[in-house]
């Protein structure tokens, strides 16, 4: 037998994976694992299998219960809930879906398999009785006599059929319920006759006979020959009975079909017509009385078309609707209600087939548009705005921009497009959740709209992004004085779940027709002028000019650049020394990223590490770093030259994205290289962006490799909180070791630091080194290593290997060249 398959429905990846260990463990087939309810469904149809076991939170549009439906509706497939949620709504919501079973979270594997193997026990005697259900209308199509005779003195008789094996009278009537054989028998033996109809539970005139109705004559006879039989017997004189059955299930379900057909017609919500053939009404059912007003007297001989078509049907209508092969036609046409209103339904008019005797000739029924009128009105909304905030989406800003500029055209008016960016959205929304980050955004929203006028348009792009449209515009100042009312008004704090939470905003604005001659030009000058605006320090209006054209410009070309760069090989690591300061030993190298176009240009680091940053690339440069660190480290390992501790910059957008301490698991396993050789370094910034990037560091930590506070003092961390964080080492930033030894400010902010360092056991390193005042200043101080052009330049990997040789104390070996 084979093991039944199962699709497991699960957002959490690490739930998912126990699943579905557990249920091979158990001998199950996981066909897929998928996390959202629109997977769910096409694995479903996909993949065919015997048991779907849905999460009810799930990402995606649909939620566990929606998928659920679904799935019920398409495929029948068995659904068994697992979920933490067991309130009432939950339970009345997933009722609708008839699941096969509903687990609580946190469950046993036995509970699990129970579960499971009842819940495919369910499903296959539902499908028998589906089968069974199939099989019964199929034996309903079969119509027939079948003659018996039976002869009461010995019990014995047969059927009047090929292969019939004679039998008692209960084998005659095999399927009969037995008090109906019982009563049956007693009548015969009283030498009465028999006429009636019963229901067949099993077969009587073959193996598809079960669940018929079948209509029995049988009349007792008395005498031993044929010619002496005769039809008037007393009781228990009776030598033969010789009796008919006839299957009349069809004539029993044509009469069930009458009557519900006769149901449908009172209780359909579609209001029907019937007319004869000069399309006078015969027959109204309720629902027309309740769409139209008009009472069935009222109507009854009435035209249809005078009475109920604004406008009439034309002339020729009813005899071609005659012509047509299948009698038929569909379409929207005004229904004329008695108060006289006329509603927009959909109305299907069919001829029925002449009979004799038969009145009716056209049926027209009639559905009411409202309802889908107004679903298609919310779709088109749902379709062109925003669900969370109500304002325009991309598609309708594109649609009202388009308008408006080919409008300023015409008449020779301004448009200015403003481009609205919130400033620390993601560290709200981190900090206090995704529900707080809704209720700031649609706050946001019902500002931006009550400070517009009706012909302007706000929209929201995505995520914090906001766009608003001023039209008609005379000067730019009074795009001007719109900017600084919306950035006034949106630094205004929000109640958020009880929490005052201030915010702010940086603006972007382009204006038509100097900045930019249609959607797109428009669209790209006002986010040039917002990233502007960013970059002065936030909570700031910027106006787009050519200066940041250009700058755009080049931030695109970098960009561009840097993607070839890393199909190319353009980039490299470059290793400086950090040396202890009390000996110059060497007991550390940074990784410093390097690159070099093929045209032999160098862009420096400060040129391209934002544009990484802003553009998402910095995630595939990280791993390209990570990776080459370990294979340096694993070839100079082999060479006998590997350093003490190898270190690297980690950008906060690695942290906050993807699986970063997962990745750097692998390739330290990979790679052979011991954790506690691995320093990496990260901001005071990546310290400060979520809770997300905390749990990251703090696996890190947990594998064993070293965290330092890169640039420190520069951030304005909070001193208090440096205990409660993964730390091993603090970097003293340049700006403070550039000033020893003749700015006291700078001596005492490094004495604090290292004593700082001192008491919560952290390490401290020096940055920035050029002189030999600043390392004397450092050693007097007390700080442990250091590094920078007076310590050591940044090495290419080839002369860096040189020197670690240089300064090995046993045998080493040629360092093997890496891959690409």
């Amino acid at each position: 037998m084979r093991p039944a398959s199962i699709v497991v429905v699960e957002d959490e990846r690490i739930v998912a994976l126990d699943l579905s260990q557990r249920l091979q463990e158990m001998g199950y087939r996981v066909m897929r694992t998928v996390a959202r309810g629109e997977d769910a469904l096409h694995a479903v149809d996909a993949l065919r299998p015997d048991l779907v076991l849905m999460d009810i939170n799930i990402e995606g549009a649909l939620d566990g219960i929606e998928a659920a439906c679904r799935i019920r509706e398409t495929s029948r497939t068995p659904v068994v809930f697992m979920t933490a949620y067991a309130e009432d709504e939950t339970l009345a919501r997933a009722q609708s879906s008839r699941p096969y079973g509903y687990l609580i979270k946190p469950y046993e594997s036995r509970e699990l398999h129970a579960t499971i193997q009842v819940a495919l026990a369910r499903h296959d005697a539902d499908a028998a009785v589906e089968r069974s259900e199939e099989r019964l209308r199929l034996a309903m199509d079969v119509a027939g006599l079948v003659v018996w005779d039976w002869d009461p003195r010995t019990d014995r008789g047969t059927l009047a059929q090929p292969g019939a094996v004679p039998g008692d009278l209960s084998t005659l009537l095999a399927g009969f319920a037995a008090a109906d054989r019982a009563s049956i028998r007693t009548t015969l033996l009283r030498g009465q006759p028999v006429t009636g109809v019963w229901p067949v539970a099993g077969p009587v005139d073959g193996p598809d006979a079960g669940g018929r109705w079948m209509e029995l004559h049988a009349k007792p006879l008395a005498g031993t020959r044929l010619g002496e039989l005769r039809g008037s017997v007393e009781s228990g004189t009776a030598t033969r009975v010789v009796g008919v059955l006839r299957d009349v299930t069809g004539r029993r379900h044509a009469e069930e079909r009458l009557r519900q057909a006769g149901v449908v017609y009172e209780r359909i919500a579609d209001a029907i017509v019937m007319a004869d053939s000069r399309r006078r009404i015969v027959s109204v059912n309720p629902a027309f009385v309740a769409l139209t007003g008009w009472t069935e007297a009222e109507v009854l001989g009435r035209d249809t078309d005078a009475l109920l078509h604004e406008p009439p049907h034309p002339d020729g209508f009813w005899e071609a609707l005659g012509k047509e092969p299948d009698g038929l036609w569909r379409g929207e046409v005004g229904l004329r209600r008695r108060d006289g209103r006329v509603l927009v339904a959909l109305q299907t008019a069919s001829r029925v087939p002449e009979a004799e005797d038969d009145e009716v000739r056209y049926v027209l029924t009639c559905s009411d548009l409202t309802s889908m009128r107004r679903a298609q009105e919310e779709l088109s909304y749902l379709a062109h705005h925003d669900v969370l905030t109500g304002l325009p989406n991309r598609a309708l800003l594109d649609e009202r921009l388009d308008h408006e500029l080919q409008r300023a055209r015409r008449l020779g008016h301004g448009v200015a497009l403003m481009f609205i960016d919130l400033d620390g959205f993601k560290t709200i929304n981190d900090s206090l959740g995704h529900a707080a980050g809704d209720r700031l955004l649609q706050e946001v929203g019902r500002r931006l709209r009550a400070s517009i006028r009706d012909a302007d348009t706000a929209a929201r792009l995505g995520g914090d992004e906001f766009v608003v449209v001023m039209t008609d515009l005379a000067q730019p100042e009074d795009a001007s004085r719109l900017a600084d009312k919306l950035l006034s008004l949106l630094a205004e704090p929000v109640d958020v779940g009880g929490r005052k939470v201030k915010g702010s905003a940086s603006i972007g604005v382009a204006v038509f027709p100097q900045d930019g001659g249609d959607r797109g030009s428009l669209m790209m000058a006002a986010d040039s002028a917002m990233y502007a605006a960013k970059a002065s320090g936030r909570n700031h209006v910027s106006f787009y000019t050519r200066a940041l054209a250009r700058r755009a410009r080049r931030r695109l070309d970098v960009e561009q650049g840097l993607r070839r760069s890393l199909e190319r090989g353009e980039l490299a690591l470059h290793f400086q020394p950090i040396v202890a300061l009390s000996d110059n030993s060497l007991v550390a190298a940074e990784a410093l990223l390097r690159w070099e176009r093929e045209d032999g240009v160098s862009v420096a680091p400060q040129q391209f590490v934002p544009v990484a940053e802003d553009s998402g690339l910095i995630e595939t440069i990280g791993v390209f770093v990570l990776e080459r660190i370990c294979e340096h480290a694993r070839a100079w390992t082999e060479a006998g030259l590997m350093p003490p501790r190898l270190c690297m910059n980690v950008s906060p957008r690695q942290l906050e994205r993807g699986d970063f301490a997962g990745r750097l698991h692998r390739m330290l396993d990979a790679s052979g290289l011991s954790p506690d050789r691995l320093e990496i370094e990260v901001t005071e910034t990546a310290l400060r962006s979520g809770a997300a990037s905390l749990r990251q560091l703090d696996t890190i930590r947990a594998l064993g490799v070293r965290i330092a506070i890169d640039d420190f003092g520069t951030g304005y961390s909070s001193l208090s909180a440096l205990k409660h964080l993964p730390l091993d080492r603090l970097k003293i930033d340049r700006s403070f070791v550039q000033d020893l030894p003749h700015d006291t400010g700078a001596v005492a902010i490094v004495e604090t630091i290292v004593a700082m360092s001192r008491t919560l056991g952290l390490c401290v390193t020096a940055e920035g080194i050029e002189t030999d005042a600043q390392l004397a200043a450092l050693r007097r101080i007390g700080c442990e290593d250091g590094q920078g052009f007076l310590l050591g330049r940044p090495l290419d990997a080839v002369t860096f290997a040189e020197r670690l040789r240089a300064s090995a104390g046993g045998p080493t070996r040629p360092v093997r060249p890496l891959r690409g």
